[in-house]
């Protein structure tokens, strides 16, 4: 086989050029959907008409975490689907101004537990930091807490303004617009997509210079019959080039999953691999690299398990067979899901589809199907008894499946 980089272009395929421009069509199209906010209007609301902005409070906010019991500060993406945010806040220190509100949902309002009003949309409601001090004098701060029926922050500003005449505020409006300035990067976000790119590269470079291990992989009708003779299977090598590229690939798009879910709804990696509050682009990158190598290790641990596990239970003819199945699910469940996650990432309806309930019962029930998937495959290929068959199947793939759900949920 021929690896030349330049003879790879010169042979590259229909099929190949149509999976790499349907896949980049989804992507890039899915990238224009959810920046059409940021061409067609302002992210943020205008300020309102002679206020100038004092604080904005967007980096206080703090959720109630039942996992720690106790409230944290808020993270875009571990708490985008919460619905009730929480401030404290020090009116003694605000006094002479303005509170400002502007949603574009609806909201209610609770001053120290208890419901004041229901919010406006679409328009800014203002409060007399004055008279909320008057009306709480006794209490240095209160606890200021919104309820949303839509979740996240994206839709919601509060602010602290103080309202000027026009001739100061064209003064204010000058001299900040002359002060330093530092742009503000979505490194999540920024990482995701950079990831998803690298990841359709090297499956479309897998589909290229691997045409046969991809399409022996990533092969729905083979994956559930079995087409080959059984024999064919005692002489696979995981450890050859072309097997040894596929679960690399594999265990990068396992990685990329782990890691988006992991951040927006789970706490489950390692403190030592764990995202920080504000993460720049360089440490999730680093961590994504160490999960996927991390992942790879973890599969060849698992093939020298099923080996042993087999030996003991006289079923060492189907290790081959077994991992190769294992390797052909994951890697079309993987491919579907982290396509799925993509598109959804980049989307408005992110918050609403890419649920963590979701993401439990999908990695369930495809562990569930792919072990009945086992089950008869296996006992397709050899005679065995269905006790030892049954045994084994639970201790390789129904117990570590349990187990995860475990720490998923926990």
């Amino acid at each position: 086989m021929n690896y030349s980089f330049i003879h790879g272009i010169e042979n590259i395929k229909p099929a190949y050029i149509k999976i790499l421009g349907r896949f980049s069509f989804c992507l890039i199209f899915s990238l224009l959907i959810s920046n059409l906010p940021v061409f067609g209007q302002n992210t943020e609301p205008k300020l309102k008409e002679n206020f100038y902005l004092v604080h904005d409070f967007k980096e206080d906010w703090s959720v109630f975490d039942e996992q720690f019991k106790a409230y944290v500060p808020y993270i875009d993406a571990r708490h985008n689907t919460y619905h009730s945010f929480s401030l404290y806040m020090a009116l003694g220190d605000l006094r002479g101004y303005k509170l400002l509100f502007y949603s574009k949902d609806q909201n209610y309002l609770f001053l120290n537990g208890t419901l004041q009003t229901k919010l406006p949309i679409n328009s800014w409601y203002e409060w007399d930091i004055d008279s909320l001090y008057l009306a709480n004098k006794n209490q240095h701060k209160i606890f200021f807490t919104l309820y949303s029926k839509l979740s996240g922050l994206e839709t919601k500003t509060l602010v602290v303004a103080n309202k000027v005449n026009k001739t100061d505020l064209a003064i204010l409006e000058s001299l900040n617009s002359q002060s330093l300035k530092y742009r503000e990067f979505g490194s999540f976000k920024n990482v995701i997509i950079i990831i998803a790119l690298l990841l359709l590269l090297s499956i479309a470079f897998l589909k290229n210079l691997e045409k046969n291990i991809f399409n022996k992989y990533i092969n729905l009708t083979d994956l559930f019959t079995l087409s080959k003779r059984f024999e064919t299977f005692l002489n696979y090598r995981i450890f050859e080039i072309g097997n040894i590229i596929y679960l690399i690939i594999l265990s990068f798009f396992i990685g990329f999953i782990i890691l988006y879910f992991d951040s927006v709804f789970f706490n489950t990696i390692p403190k030592a691999l764990s995202i920080e509050k504000n993460p720049s682009f360089f440490n999730l990158f680093t961590q994504y690299i160490n999960l996927g190598f991390i992942i790879f290790v973890i599969f060849i641990l698992k093939y020298f398990f099923l080996t042993f596990i087999s030996n003991l239970y006289k079923l060492d003819k189907i290790v081959n067979l077994h991992f190769f199945k294992i390797l052909q699910s994951i890697g079309i469940f993987t491919l579907f899901l982290s396509t799925t996650v993509t598109i959804l990432f980049l989307s408005p309806l992110k918050n609403i589809l890419l649920n963590q309930s979701y993401f439990i019962w999908a990695v369930s029930i495809f562990y569930v199907f792919r072990t009945i998937l086992l089950y008869f495959v296996i006992n397709k290929a050899i005679s065995v008894k269905i006790l030892y068959l049954f045994t084994y199947l639970c201790i390789v793939e129904i117990i570590p499946l349990f187990i995860g759900i475990k720490l998923a949920i926990n």
